[in-house]
This record gives structure tokens, sequence and C-alpha cells, in this order.
């Protein structure tokens, strides 16, 4: 049981009973309720910001620490020598933010003010001294950071370059090096299915991308991987499309970041996730149950998000196999089965990520099990279309037709139709439609119209009911009765090849 006593302006308080609780220890300098204390950081270091002519640059995050690491919250202005604006932005800001949980202050043009606020327990006798206390923590940090930038500056990126080989990727994967070469082959490959003149881009950004991670400062603030490397290529005078597409290829770095907006930061990015993915499988350390240490999920929902935003077909597939290409003769492993568990922790991720946005789970699934799951956008292109119409009473109503067909095919069923077997109008007529929408079906699959795939495929609708009225399938005579499952099986063939709607929940 937590005892009846708490820190406070005053020695301590004791507090009678539960009601007067918040109310008491208000009175005596605590803000019990957290949203309270965290509309008083936002409004006090808001006010103490334009009071210094400023506007605040930070993230959500930042503003909850500061909520939960004091009782009653104090905002309080400092500054720092304005010599470190010299240092990138985005340095200053990380020695403010993420080690000392100061808040930076900027000019309505964005730019880095030598201001900061700090966020103080409760209002002190002598906030001068606390003031300065802060400005002296703050310019050792700013004083190192600009030692690590400077000793950083006398080399370039593709000087340190061989460095990456003191750094491992993973004990049996090789050094970061290695991994650097097989990203630039793979970043290759898919710069000449998308775009072969953005391949001499590709290589570059590929080539450099994880160099700074040799540098001091990043070194000093893991947190500036990729946002160094761009800083660095553009001083080196690398062009700014490499130099940009170096800082995105990280991203998304969680759900809901933002993507990269280059092709050449796409195709880096999708390559180094792949290259991970590919390398951890193959050397057995695949997520299990909710155990993911190398956060593999992650980078298989970047890939997906990059694929599902880009509007650019995209094979899992070809992109694994290619993947794995780099990793032989070096490592022997099971390269189907390595294949087969890739691709199936893919639709794991598109099937969760499809039911977070408010898909039913079962027409995920009805796509992602229609086959191997290998291009991301088709298949959330073909959930859409059965999300679309999956309350439609004409739609229900086919798909209960179509799992009477299912339960009525054998395992291996015959697929060769003689309409010289035919007997009844009603399975005439079913190959008749057969025979007039197949075609058109493929066409409009094809070119990934898959709203008109299923209006066509509702046709079947009505001749499927008067066949299963009129039309005795399991007849005595062996010929007729191959010849109408082997009707059916077509049927079955030409439905399976927009989803496998034995998987979608007739609701009732």
């Amino acid at each position: 049981m937590a005892p009846d006593k708490t820190k406070t302006k005053a020695k301590g308080v004791k507090v009678k009973d539960f009601a007067s609780y918040t109310k008491t220890l208000e009175q005596h300098g605590v803000i019990v309720d957290q949203g309270q204390r965290r509309d008083m950081i936002r409004d006090e270091i808001n006010a103490v910001a334009s009071a210094q002519g400023g506007t605040l640059e930070y993230d959500e995050s930042l503003l909850s620490e500061a909520t939960f690491s004091v009782e009653w919250p104090h905002a309080l202005a400092a500054q720092f020598d304005p010599a470190y604006l010299a240092l990138p932005k985005d340095v200053i800001v990380t020695a403010m933010q993420e080690h000392q949980g100061f808040f930076a202050m900027v000019s309505k043009n964005q730019s880095l003010l030598p201001h900061f606020i700090t966020v103080c327990n409760v209002e002190h006798e002598d906030m001068g001294e606390i003031k300065r206390g802060n400005e002296r923590v703050l310019a050792a940090r700013l004083a190192d950071a600009r030692f690590y930038f400077e000793e950083d500056r006398k080399t370039s990126l593709e000087a340190k370059l061989p460095k990456l080989h003191t750094v491992t990727f993973q004990q049996r994967l090789g050094s970061m090096y290695a991994k650097v070469e097989r990203v630039e082959a793979l970043a290759g490959h898919l710069a000449m299915l998308w775009d072969p003149s953005a391949e001499p881009i590709c290589r570059r950004v590929a080539q450099l991308c994880k160099v700074d991670l040799v540098t001091g400062t990043v070194g000093e603030f893991p947190s500036l991987q990729g946002v160094m490397g761009c800083e660095y290529a553009k001083r080196d005078g690398e062009p700014d499309s490499v130099a940009d597409a170096i800082g995105e290829h990280y991203h998304p770095r969680f759900s809901g970041d933002t993507l990269p907006r280059s092709l050449p930061g796409t195709i880096v990015s999708i390559a180094d996730r792949v290259d991970t993915i590919a390398g951890y499988f193959i050397v057995g350390c695949a997520p299990t149950g909710s155990q993911d240490p190398y956060g593999l999920r992650r980078q298989a929902q970047g890939i997906l998000q990059i694929a599902l935003a880009g509007n650019t077909p995209l094979s899992l597939r070809g992109l694994v196999e290619k993947a794995l290409d780099a990793f032989q003769p070096a490592l022997d492993f099971d390269r189907e089965k390595i294949v087969t568990e890739i691709l199936g922790f893919f639709r794991q991720r598109m099937e969760s990520a499809c039911g977070s946005e408010g898909y039913r789970y079962d027409l995920v699934r009805a796509v992602l099990e229609r086959d191997t799951f290998d291009d991301p956008l088709d298949a959330k292109q073909r959930i859409t279309a059965l999300h679309n119409v999956a309350r439609d009473t004409a739609f229900v109503e086919l798909v209960g037709a179509f799992k009477r067909i299912i339960n009525i095919l054998p395992e291996t069923p015959p697929t060769s139709v003689s309409e010289a077997l035919f007997a009844v109008d009603a399975e005439r007529e079913v190959f008749m439609q057969l025979q007039d929408r197949r075609s058109r079906i493929v066409e409009h699959l094809a070119a990934h119209e898959y709203a008109d795939a299923l209006a066509l495929l509702r046709g079947f609708k009505e001749p499927i009911d008067r066949f299963f009225i009129d039309v005795l399938v399991m007849a005595e005579d062996p010929a007729v009765r191959n010849n109408r499952l082997a009707l059916l099986s077509q049927l079955y063939a030409v439905f399976h090849q927009f989803a496998d709607f034995s998987q979608v929940v007739i609701e009732t």
C-alpha cells in the first residue's frame, strides 16, 4: 500500500481520505491530474517563448516527458552562446531535447534561436541559479557536439567508407560494409526495374547511406543517423538528390512516420529493409510470438507502407529472391524454405495492417490466401474492392452460391467440359456465361479494374442458382457427372483468380 505522504513544498502533508486527496495535494504544490499538468506546461512554455519573441519546436513525447517529471510545473527561459548556431540545427535540438529535456525555440522563419526553455519542479527562491545551472549543462553538451562535428568534417563520407569494415552488422552476416555492398546491388536491381536512369544515383546513395554510423556525432547522438549522413553529404558536395535520399532511407521509422519522398530514397529504403529481413531469417532470428528483438516487423511494415503509398507494383517474391542471392554461396540455407517463411511473414504483416485499417479479416484472408502473397498494392486493391461490396445482398448471395460449388467439388476435379454431354438448359447457360465472361474478367484483373471484374462475377449468381435447382450434379452416368463437375471446376477457377471466396464469412 502506498504511504499517505508525498514530497511537496512543505515537509509533508497527511491526506485524510480519497475525496480530499487531489484538493489537499494541490494546496501543497502537487498537481495530481496529469492532463492538468500537461495543459499547465503547454500554456507556460508557449507564454515564455512568446515573451522571448519566438515559438516552440518540439514533439508530444517531450511534453509527455516533462509532464511526468514534475509535480508543480514552472517554465524557465535560458540561453546559449549564439556561436553554437553554426552547428546543424538537428544537432542542437537533439542535444537539448533528448539529453536534457529542454524545449528549443525558433523564429518566425523556423530558424533556431539561442534560447531554450526548461520546466522546473515548483518555483524556487533562486531561479537565476537554476537558469545558470541549466545553461552550463547545455553548454557542455554543445561543446562536445561541436568537437565531434568538427572532427567528422576533417574527412569526407567517402573517405570514411572503409571504416564500415570495423562495424559488425550481425556476427554471421558480416560487417556493415558487406551489408552496404548487398544493399547497393539490390538498389541497382530495383532501379533497373522502375527507372533505369536512376540507377547511378541509387547506387551512390546505397554506398554512403550507412557511413555516418562511424562518425563521432552519430556516436554521441544515435538518433541522428541518416540526418547527419544527409548533412555531411551536402557539405561534401554530393548532389542534393543523393544527400536527401541518404536521410530519407531510414523512413518510415515508426507507424505514421513520413515516407521517403524521392525515388532513390524509396529504393534504398526498401533494399536496406529487405536485406535485413532476409539476413536475419537465414540465421534463424525470425520474430517469434511477441519477441522481435531485431525489429523485423517494423522493417516489413515499412516496406508495405512504401509499396502501398507509391502506387507501384512490387513483387515481394522477386525482391526476396534477389536479396537471398547476395548471401549465397557464403551461407548455406534452404532457399525455398526461407522464401516461403519470409513471404508468410509479409502476409501476416499485411493482414495485421489491413485489419487495423478497419477491413474485415475474412475479406483480407480471401485475397491473401488465394495464392502466395506477392504484390502488396494489388492485394490492397482487391481487398478494397471486396470491402466496397461486402454488404450488398447480391454479393452475399453470390458468395453463398460459390460455397455450394466448393462443397460439391472433389479435391482433384475433372476439368475438361464437353458441350455434347449437356442435358439441361441450366448447365448450357452456365457454360455460355463462362465463355462470355471469362476473358473479360481476366482483362479487368490484368488492368487492376477490380470493381469491373467483381461486377462480371456477380453476373453468375442467377445462372448458378438455376443450375443447382435444375441440375443433378452427381448423375448416375459417370461421363455426365464428370462433365458437370468439370463445368463447376472451371467456374471455381474463374472466381479464384480474384480471391478465395471460401474465406468470406456470410453475416446473418
